[in-house]
């Protein structure tokens, strides 16, 4: 699992995100490995293929926004992207591009890695059990014709 820069504003977000998907792939995954530091996704690549790793995880933190919610009313936002790459060739073998909210009252303030965690728990299974990627909460209701 690729660590990717950290995002503005949030020192070690990278490296938590990164720990945030291998929580999630630990479920179903007989070994995890996290890279040390970011580098380029083909040295990344490189490496996993040296450890006899046959997909690179890299997600990219796209945008972060931290609001004091509880005094501006306004939500953290996180938007991800998610790859899983095959080794060593690099090819994508899925993808996913996400936003969350954080609650208006979070007491402290989410982080990346809280914001995170559902979606990628959702992918993870949705990778493992065949299905559709799903987001986390309730499904939009759809238009009467």
């Amino acid at each position: 699992i690729a660590v990717r820069p950290d995002a503005h504003d949030e020192p070690g977000s990278g490296m938590l995100a990164a720990k945030t998907l291998q929580n999630a792939f630990q479920t179903y995954a007989t070994r995890t490995q996290l890279s040390g530091s970011p580098v380029p996704v083909s040295v990344d690549i490189t490496n996993a293929a040296a450890t006899n790793c046959a997909y690179l995880v890299d997600p990219t933190i796209v945008k972060w926004e931290e609001e004091p919610a509880e005094w501006t009313g306004k939500p953290d936002v996180l938007e991800m992207k998610l790859q899983l790459l095959q080794v060593p060739d690099g090819a994508v073998v899925s993808s996913a591009v996400f936003s969350a909210k954080s609650k208006w009252l979070t007491l402290g303030g989410d982080h990346v890695e809280h914001l995170l965690q559902p979606f990628a728990a959702n992918w993870v299974r949705a990778l493992y059990d065949g299905g559709d990627f799903e987001l986390p909460g309730p499904r939009p209701q759809e238009k009467a014709k």
